[in-house]
Order: C-alpha cells, then sequence, then structure tokens
C-alpha cells in the first residue's frame, strides 16, 4: 500500500500534530507553574516539552520521508481551561494515559494492518514514551499534591 492512500497518514499526522500540541501545552503549564512559584514543578514541565518535542520529531520524518507537503486531518485536541497547576498535572496525566491506551495502540495496530511495519514500531515506541511521561507527570502531580498539603518530604511545613 502506498502511505499518501493510507490511514497510516493520517494517524501520523495525528500524532505529528498532538505531540507539537503537547509540547505548547506543557510550556504554557511551565510558566503557569512558575508563576505560582512551584519552580521545580514549571521545570519538569519544560523538560517534558522538550520530550514531546523529539516525539513529534520522529513522526514528522516519516511524514518527511514519504515527501508530504500537506495532510489534511481532523482530529479533536485537548485545551486546558484551568491554569492551577495540580488541574494542569492532572490534565497531562489523562492526556499521556490516553495516548498510551488508546490512540498509540490502535495507529500502531493500523500501520501494521496496512504494511508500514517501520512506523508502527514507531507508534509502539511512542506508546512507551508517553508510559515514561505519564508516570513522570505523575510522580510530580504527587510532590505538588504534598506541596499544596504542606507535607513536602514528608515534613510538615508552612502552607
Amino acid at each position: 500500500m502506498n502511505l499518501t492512500e493510507s490511514k497510516t497518514l493520517t494517524n501520523l499526522m495525528r500524532a505529528f500534530a498532538g505531540e507539537s500540541q503537547a509540547r505548547n501545552r506543557y510550556t504554557f503549564a511551565a510558566a503557569a507553574a512558575k508563576q505560582q512559584k512551584l519552580y521545580a514543578v514549571g521545570e519538569v514541565f519544560l523538560y517534558t516539552a522538550g520530550q514531546e518535542k523529539e516525539h513529534g520529531e520522529i513522526f514528522f520524518n516519516h511524514l518527511r520521508k514519504a515527501g508530504m507537503k500537506n495532510v489534511e486531518i481532523t482530529a479533536g485536541y485537548p485545551v486546558d481551561l484551568q491554569q492551577d497547576v495540580l488541574s494542569l498535572l492532572q490534565n497531562a496525566h489523562h492526556n499521556e494515559y490516553e495516548e498510551y491506551e488508546q490512540a498509540y495502540p490502535a495507529f500502531a495496530r493500523t500501520a501494521r494492518e496496512e504494511g508500514f511495519d517501520d512506523i508502527a514500531r514507531s507508534f509502539a515506541s511512542g506508546s512507551a514514551r508517553a508510559i515514561a511521561i505519564a508516570i513522570n507527570v505523575s510522580d510530580t502531580r504527587s510532590y505538588a499534591n504534598r506541596f499544596f498539603n504542606s507535607t513536602v518530604f514528608g515534613i510538615e511545613t508552612a502552607a
């Protein structure tokens, strides 16, 4: 099958768009964390934004190899309406798990069915990367919860 006539092409663009938007959401969340004086959490968000850039580049390179100049897609992407750090962390955790549990496994399956094994592997490794990010975000959320509950590092702190 030709990539330009496949569902895999659409899924590649959806993945690239999703990773790109996630990068921006993490960058925005980092700014919110810093504004709320949660500098360590802000740095985690920035680190995660960098990881999303790397993930997006993998999908972008597949598109580039296929010679794609323009790919039209219709898809829904999350918008973080809240700006408090705990909500941003919860949203990030939810979005990464959705990517890991639903989107990328389905994209990998489609790519395999259409004969694009190398792209299927990228989606499968993208799923693994999403797990790592979800765990990172979950750990950071746990830290932020302890911070807001005045028990950072297991000791009582002034709120």
